[in-house]
């Protein structure tokens, strides 16, 4: 499984792990030999190749911690690595660390038999070795005992396995009646261990999975963002493209149509003195006038939003949002005597051009005095709050409210509310394409009151 888990990014080190566990259940496979009813042979060279697997054991806790903490080895343990390695290679050769010889003896408590081979005179020294490699070991990991459970582990485990060595090397020597424990030794070293990496693995999924979470979220918000600046791109470049539009009909439009229209008013004044005229004809001059000033109104709003959308693209635009409102406001109050008109708030300096905010300002509040018209108790009310980078202006009235149905269709072009005649329907739809040139933003907040919600980019925090 760390064989495995080593070919992740930043799980390199567990290979060394996996060497250890390894080289663990291999000795512990050899030390089996040791309480069945093996041959004399068997055992002496299961009982080599477990030294071996010893010395190896040792050689792959240097190597494990080495990967671990980012730190070379020293000139000394590369020495013990080297010796114990040759050690190791040494102990398969017969008659290095063994005799022919077979030692048994019994532990009456637990009635089991163990069948080891005598220690050769070499074989005490090259013992010796090994715990001393251990020793090492320990000293190591309990350099770094502060940096967690990653060192703390292994220092105790190293301690545990010298002890245990040395436990199973008299024992052996029959100073004293006891069971092997090296084996135990290793299983519990390794699996405590194997249960800290564990929980690493489980940790690093863990926040593997907050990562790709937070990443999918940011994924998700900077699409959003893309998409809200290239659908503001678009309607710049249509706004700036409609303004060019508009200055064409506006001057090869209006020119005829207020000749019609004066021509028509004229005709109405004269034939009122008529005493036999069709009984049509003055409801068809006014619905020829009534048409007529649709197309002048159209035109003149055409020709307002391209001069508007000109201004819109200039990004050095600056203007006191405070005057414009106050100038706005004044003429509502004059134009609407009859409605309560109330102001909250505190304005300051925007990034908009003036004429850019005085169009759209005046649209919404436009929008306002209009739906209060007939109510028995007309308000309507200006709110403005600010924070570090936005203003936003909220317009609210005690109209009528806009049905759910029509909600949707607030901010398209030619799309009005009101009777025939009274509205062309770019009001808002002007006034969000404005907002968005300049990296602002227009809503609809609800109803119960009716309120829109203008939202522009401040130069600096409001005092």
């Amino acid at each position: 499984m760390w064989l495995r888990a080593s070919r992740a990014p930043g799980w390199e080190d567990t290979r060394w792990l996996a060497a250890i566990s390894g080289t663990a259940a291999l000795y512990s496979f050899c030390d089996f030999t040791q309480v069945i009813d093996a041959s004399d042979a068997a055992t002496r060279w299961f009982g080599q190749l477990s030294i071996c697997l010893g010395g190896l054991h040792c050689a792959a806790w240097f190597l494990f911690l080495e990967a671990r903490d980012r730190q070379p080895l020293t000139r000394i343990e590369r020495i013990v690595v080297a010796t114990g390695v040759g050690v190791s290679a040494a102990s398969l050769f017969p008659h290095v660390v063994f005799t022919d010889q077979i030692v048994s003896f019994t532990v009456p408590w637990l009635g089991v038999t163990w069948r080891v081979p005598e220690v050769a005179p070499w074989g005490i020294p090259l013992l010796g070795i090994f715990l001393g490699s251990m020793v090492f070991v320990a000293i190591r990991a309990l350099r770094r005992w502060n940096d967690g459970w990653s060192m703390r582990v292994p220092a105790v485990g190293a301690l545990l396995l010298i002890a245990l060595g040395v436990h199973d090397t008299m024992a052996t020597a029959r100073l004293f009646t006891s069971p092997l424990l090296l084996d135990l030794g290793f299983l519990a070293v390794v699996s405590g261990y194997g249960l800290f990496e564990l929980r690493r693995l489980i940790d690093g999924a863990r926040k593997l999975d907050e990562i790709r979470r937070s990443l999918a979220d940011q994924v998700t918000a900077r699409t959003s963002e893309l998409k809200q600046a290239l659908e503001a791109l678009a309607r710049t470049e249509k706004l700036a493209a409609i303004g060019q539009l508009a200055g064409g009909v506006a001057h090869e439009i209006n020119n005829p149509a207020s000749v019609v229209l004066s021509n028509l008013t004229y005709a109405l004044s004269s034939v009122k003195s008529w005493d036999a005229r069709p009984d049509d004809l003055m409801e068809a001059l006014d619905d020829a006038s009534t048409a007529t000033q649709r197309i002048s109104s159209i035109v003149k709003e055409l020709a307002a939003v391209g001069h508007v959308a000109t201004l819109a693209e200039r990004r050095d635009a600056r203007c006191d949002a405070r005057v414009v409102l106050e100038q706005l406001v004044a003429r509502a109050r004059r134009s609407h005597p009859s409605v309560e008109l109330s102001v909250r708030g505190t304005a300051g300096e925007v990034a908009v051009d003036e004429s850019v905010l005085d169009e759209v300002l005046g649209r919404m509040l436009k929008n306002a005095l209009s739906a209060v018209e007939g109510e028995p108790d007309p308000r309507v009310e200006v709110a403005l709050e600010a924070d570090e980078a936005t203003l936003s202006v909220s317009v609210s009235d005690s109209g009528p409210g806009i049905k759910p149905e029509h909600q949707a269709h607030l901010f398209e072009p030619f799309f009005t509310t009101r009777g025939v005649g009274r509205g062309t329907g770019l009001g808002l739809a002007v006034a969000l394409g404005l907002l968005r040139a300049n990296r602002g933003e227009l809503s609809f907040a609800g109803n119960a009151p009716t309120r829109f919600v203008a939202r522009v980019p401040l130069t600096r925090p409001v005092a």
